[in-house]
C-alpha cells in the first residue's frame, strides 16, 4: 500500500519539476531576434535628371524611404538595424546628411534598438568620423574583421561581425579573415562585397571578393551583404544582399527597399521584403510603327498607361525604322514628346532615347541603281543561295542605315 501511494506522488513531483525545467528552457530558446537589413542608400548622390522637378523627386524619395525604414524598425521593435555600406555616396558627406543619419540612429537608440553600420567603397572610413552609435551599436570602419556582442539586460543575445573599407577600393578577400562563430548565440555577418559566381559571374572585382564557400565557412546564421544594387539570390548561404534602398538610376527598375529578418529559436532565418523605396524607375521599350508624331504620342500614352508609371521616372527606348527618323533625332522634339507623356500619364519624368533608323526599301533601291542590280544578278549567277543573298542584303541595309545622313 505504501508503494502504491508513494511512487505516483514521486512521479508527479518529478514530472512537474521536469515540466517546469523544459518550460523554462523552451522559453529561453524561444527568444527570437529580428533585424532590419538595408543597404546602399547613397545619400548625396548627384541624380541625373532631365528636369529640376525630377531631380527633387528623387532626393525626396530617397529621404522618405530612409525615414520609412527607421519608422518601420521602431514599430516592429527589431533587435537591431543593419546598414551594410554605402550609406553615403562619398567619403566626405555633407553635414546635413550626417546630421539626418545621426538623428535616426539616436531615435533608434532611444527605442532600445542599436544600429550596426559598415563603411563601403563609396563611403570609406573617413565618412563615418562624425557619427556615433549609442545604445550598443557599432560602426565597422576598419579593414580588420571583428565581432561585437549585442547586449540586452546585461546579457549577450547575439554576435554581430563585420569589417569595412578604409579606402575606396579593397581587393582583399576579407571574409576569409572573419572570426569563426562558436558561441551558442545567433550570429550576424555584415560585409560589403562581391560574391564571385553570383554577383559578378566568374569575374573578380576589386571590392572584397569572396565565394559562397567563404561565407558558409564562418558559421554565421545570416549574412547581411551590401554593394550590389540589383542582386541575385545566394544559392545556399543563409542571408543575401540588401540591394539599394531605392532605385538610383534607370537600370535599377522594380521595387526596392529592405529586409526584415527573423531568426527563430533554432537561429534559422526567415526573410521578408519591405518595399520602402517602392518602384522609382521603369524601363519601357517601343518599336516605332506610327507614321506621325501624333500617332506615336498616342501609342506611347497607351503603352505607359498599361505599365502604370504614375509617380515614377520612366526611360523610353525607341527602336525600329520609321519615316519619323529625322524628327526623333531632334532633342527639342524628344523633350516636347516627353513633356506631353508626363502630363497624360502622371509620370514624374519621362526620358526618351531614340535608336530609330530611316525606313529604306532595299528592293526598290536595287531596282533604281544599275550598280546594285548588277551585283544582285552576279550573286544569283554564281549560284549563291537565297539565304546568303538575303544576309548580304541585310548587311547592306545596315550599312546604308548607318550612313543615311
Amino acid at each position: 500500500m505504501v508503494k502504491c501511494v508513494t511512487i505516483p506522488l514521486f512521479s508527479r513531483v518529478f514530472r512537474n519539476s521536469i515540466d517546469r525545467y523544459l518550460e523554462e528552457t523552451h522559453e529561453t530558446r524561444q527568444i527570437m531576434t529580428k533585424w532590419l537589413h538595408i543597404s546602399d542608400v547613397h545619400f548625396g548622390r548627384p541624380f541625373r535628371s532631365r528636369t529640376e522637378n525630377g531631380q527633387q523627386f528623387l532626393i525626396d524619395r530617397q529621404q522618405n524611404a530612409f525615414r520609412q525604414a527607421i519608422q518601420f524598425a521602431m514599430e516592429e521593435e527589431v533587435t537591431g538595424v543593419l546598414i551594410t555600406g554605402d550609406l553615403f555616396d562619398t567619403k566626405t558627406p555633407s553635414f546635413i546628411h550626417v546630421h539626418q543619419v545621426q538623428q535616426a540612429i539616436n531615435r533608434l537608440a532611444d527605442a532600445g534598438i542599436p544600429t550596426f553600420l559598415l563603411s563601403g567603397n563609396h563611403d570609406p572610413a573617413p565618412g563615418y568620423r562624425g557619427l556615433k552609435t549609442p545604445g550598443g551599436g557599432h560602426i565597422f570602419s576598419s579593414g580588420e574583421p571583428v565581432g561585437i556582442p549585442l547586449m540586452k539586460g546585461g546579457q549577450p543575445v547575439a554576435m554581430v561581425y563585420g569589417c569595412g573599407y578604409e579606402e575606396n577600393w579593397d581587393a582583399v578577400n576579407r571574409v576569409q579573415s572573419y572570426p569563426i562563430h562558436q558561441e551558442d548565440l545567433p550570429a550576424i555577418g555584415l560585409a560589403h562585397c562581391s560574391v564571385v559566381g553570383k554577383a559578378f559571374g566568374d569575374q573578380v572585382d576589386q571590392y572584397q571578393p569572396c565565394t559562397q564557400d567563404d561565407l558558409a565557412s564562418r558559421g554565421y546564421h545570416y549574412w547581411a551583404l551590401g554593394h550590389i544594387h540589383m542582386p541575385p539570390e545566394l544559392d545556399w548561404v543563409p542571408g543575401g544582399y540588401g540591394g539599394s534602398l531605392m532605385g538610383l538610376d534607370p537600370s535599377e527598375t522594380g521595387p526596392h527597399g529592405g529586409w526584415l529578418v527573423t531568426l527563430d529559436a533554432t537561429y534559422q532565418p526567415v526573410k521578408r521584403f519591405i518595399p520602402f523605396g517602392g518602384t522609382t524607375f521603369s524601363l519601357v521599350d517601343h518599336q516605332v510603327e506610327a507614321e506621325s508624331l501624333m500617332g506615336l504620342t498616342q501609342d506611347l500614352v497607351a503603352l505607359l498607361a498599361s505599365t502604370q508609371v504614375r509617380d515614377q521616372c520612366v526611360r523610353v527606348n525607341l527602336s525600329g525604322r520609321s519615316p519619323l527618323y529625322r524628327d526623333l533625332k531632334s532633342e527639342a522634339v524628344l523633350s516636347d514628346l516627353a513633356t506631353q507623356l508626363e502630363w497624360e500619364t502622371g509620370a514624374i519624368e519621362v526620358d526618351i532615347r531614340s535608336g530609330v533608323g530611316p525606313r529604306i526599301d532595299l528592293e526598290e533601291l536595287i531596282s533604281l541603281s544599275p550598280y546594285l542590280a548588277s551585283l544582285n544578278q552576279v550573286a544569283r549567277d554564281l549560284g549563291e543561295g537565297d539565304d546568303r543573298i538575303q544576309r548580304a542584303k541585310e548587311e547592306l541595309l545596315d550599312r546604308l542605315v548607318k550612313h543615311a545622313d
